[in-house]
This record gives structure tokens, C-alpha cells and sequence, in this order.
């Protein structure tokens, strides 16, 4: 089962809405699928769509990655994973999303070998079988309290118990009043947590923890820059004596950031991006590496395409035990995509049947969002 050919093709994804984040506005997302073959004609796919603020690489840079990538595999015998992906790593250190989109694509081409889904190999290696779907967050983006009140409505409609809102992208006291409305609409019994993408200081988080804590916030994303741990371990104190849980996020980019994290009690909760740690077979280790040692984690898509939330949520059905919810209902967010995908039904993403990720192609799609040239790499 040898690598004979791959396709790359750069792809444009609108929001329906422009999103604020701490780290920007930003109208669409950028990418590339990519699409491999074996020479016994096996197909995978990956999706390489890196987002600003992980320290990731540039979508500009992601087509050549991928295929320095293909071309240095072409004829491997790809049942050794762990092989692949170390050398993958070797070539592209500096490219975790083009990693990422490949070993999602190997990753699909060994399950399809044996006839399973994609998230029924990732299990195995715990000696399990996947869930069937999982819990996930509503992410409420309302640019207005009418449109955060219409968000959180929703939600609720859609039996959501757990609602993400994004925070720093707007003055401290413009902040607090959308956590105001938000918890307003939802009441007391809708779980509510926030992302903050690194825009605090320690000194501030001090002084607004006690309002949100109020405000019955669950969990906090990333508060501090990533670089200051010290902080984040001071933080986490304060806000386990406030009933509030700390998760590291943009903190989490290499797997060696999650030993750290770990190793300084920085947070109780680890937040995975398999994208940003360069692949499926990294973060289920590290997942793995947490649960032993007494960390909850999250599994989060980068607000890709539906073939990349859906390697993600395969990782999320995979992993063991019970865990907050996943942040992977994102697909929403986008005004076309790749792929079609089933969104959530209850506050639950069910991962698609069948072998390999479970979705079916289509061409038509991948036709209408291609921004660029498509590269063609055979053996």
C-alpha cells in the first residue's frame, strides 16, 4: 500500500458573518484539501487551514508544504503511520496545519484498508470503541445583545447545554455587558463558558474573574498570553476559589507547549487542536499523556472545512471517559463550504458512517470555493 498520487487545491470559505476574535475580524477562511491515493486506489483527505494567532504557518505556504510533503512519500508503504508522520515532521517542522491535512489523509487510508471509520482506529489504541458522537458547544457571535439574545435562543432550541462566548476583541466593559446578556437570555441553566485569546493581563484577569464568576461562568479559554505560565498557575488558583475552570488554548501549539502546561499546573483543562499540533496521532497522545495525569480535554476544529471538523470530532468520539464539551460545531459559521456535513441535534455531533471520515466527495463544491491552482503530484 504505497503512496502514487495526490491533489492539492487552495480553497476559499466565506463566513456568513464577519467573526471577532481576540486576535481579529476575520471574513473567510483560507486553506487547501488535499487528496492522496494508494496504488491499490485508497483515497484520503486532509485539510490544511491555519488560523492567525497559533503560531502556524501562512496560508500562503501551506500548497508548497503539502507538496514537499506528498513528493517526499511518494512510493512509502504507508501502514506505518508513526513512520509517516515523523518524517513528515522531519521534512515540515514549521507547517503543523500541512502535517495535520496529511495525516488526516494516511489516517483515512488505513481505515478505509480495513473497512472502519477513521475515529474506530484512534480508539483501538485504548482498547475501545468509538463513541457515536459527542457533546459540543453553541458558539454565540452576535454582533448586538439582539443577535447574541437570538444566538443564545438558538441554542437552546437546538438543545445546547453549553454556550462559548469570544471575548478581547472589544473593550473590558463592552465585554462584560455581552456576558451580561448572554447569561441574561440563557438563564441558569445553560452552561457558559469564554474564550479569550491571550488578551488579559494577570492583573486584569485578578480583577474581572469576580464579576464573571457572578455571572456563573463555567470556564475560561486562555486569558494570559501563552508564554506566561506563571501566570496562568497564579490564575488558576483564583478561579478553582471561584468555582471557575482554566483552560489553556493558544498555550497548546506544539506538543512539548502541552508537556509544559502539564508540568506547571497552568490550567485544569487542555484545549486540542489537532490542526495546530500538526496531526490526529499527536493530539490523541497527548489527550491520552492528560488523562493519566489528571487534566480534562477539549478537542476544537480551527473553523475548517467540514473534512477537517470532521477528523477532529473522529479524534473526540475516540478518546475515553467523560470530558467537557467539544468545540466543533463551527460548520455553521460558514456560508459554503467542501463537503457537505450533518450539523449538531441536541447539543450532539454524531460523526458520519461508514469507512475512512464517512463523507462523500464532491466535486462541484471543492469546484465553486478552488481560489488557485490545482497541483497534481504522481509517483
Amino acid at each position: 500500500m504505497r503512496l502514487a498520487r495526490a491533489r492539492i487545491t487552495p480553497y476559499r470559505l466565506p463566513f456568513v458573518q464577519p467573526l471577532e476574535t481576540a486576535h481579529g475580524v476575520f471574513a473567510e477562511r483560507q486553506g487547501c484539501l488535499l487528496e492522496v491515493e494508494t496504488d491499490s486506489g485508497l483515497s484520503g483527505h486532509g485539510d490544511a487551514c491555519p488560523f492567525p494567532g497559533f503560531r502556524m504557518e501562512e496560508s500562503a505556504s501551506v500548497a508548497p508544504s503539502l507538496q514537499t510533503l506528498v513528493e517526499a512519500l511518494l512510493g512509502d508503504d504507508l501502514r506505518d503511520l508513526t513512520a509517516a508522520r515523523e518524517k513528515a515532521r522531519s521534512i515540515r517542522p514549521e507547517a503543523p496545519g500541512a502535517r495535520f491535512a496529511l495525516d488526516c489523509a494516511l489516517y483515512e487510508i488505513a481505515a478505509r484498508a480495513e473497512a472502519l471509520p477513521v475515529a474506530e482506529i484512534l480508539a483501538r489504541a485504548w482498547g475501545r470503541q468509538a463513541k457515536a458522537g459527542c457533546q459540543v458547544n453553541a458558539l454565540v457571535s452576535g454582533a448586538d445583545s439582539e443577535s447574541l439574545r437570538r444566538d443564545v435562543e438558538s441554542a437552546r432550541q437546538n438543545g445546547f447545554g453549553d454556550l462559548k462566548l469570544k471575548l478581547g476583541a472589544r473593550p473590558w466593559s463592552d465585554d462584560l455587558d455581552r456576558v451580561r446578556v448572554v447569561r441574561e437570555a440563557a438563564g441558569s441553566d445553560l452552561r457558559l463558558r469564554l474564550d479569550v485569546g491571550e488578551s488579559w493581563s494577570l492583573e486584569e484577569a485578578l480583577i474581572r474573574i469576580d464579576p464573571l464568576a457572578e455571572l456563573g461562568v463555567d470556564l475560561i479559554e486562555q486569558p494570559l498570553p501563552a508564554a506566561d505560565l506563571a501566570g496562568m498557575v497564579r490564575l488558576r488558583t483564583e478561579t478553582r476559589r471561584r468555582g471557575m475552570a482554566l483552560a489553556a488554548d493558544e498555550a497548546i501549539v506544539r506538543p512539548e507547549d502541552a508537556g509544559r502546561v502539564m508540568d506547571e499546573g497552568a490550567a485544569d483543562v487542555l484545549v486540542l487542536k489537532p490542526a495546530a499540533l500538526g496531526g490526529l496521532g499527536v493530539a490523541a497522545e497527548l489527550a491520552e499523556t492528560g488523562r493519566e495525569a489528571g487534566f480534562s480535554c477539549v478537542v476544537t476544529s480551527m473553523m475548517d472545512s467540514g473534512w477537517g471538523r470532521t477528523a477532529a470530532l473522529s479524534l473526540a468520539c475516540a478518546l475515553p471517559g467523560a470530558r467537557p464539551a467539544d468545540g466543533l460545531a463551527t460548520g455553521a459559521l460558514l456560508a459554503s463550504d467542501l463537503v457537505f456535513t450533518e450539523g449538531p441535534t441536541e447539543g450532539r455531533l454524531m460523526r458520519p458512517d461508514g469507512a475512512g471520515f464517512g463523507l462523500e466527495s464532491d466535486e462541484g463544491l471543492l469546484a465553486e470555493a478552488a481560489c488557485g491552482e490545482t497541483v497534481e503530484v504522481r509517483a
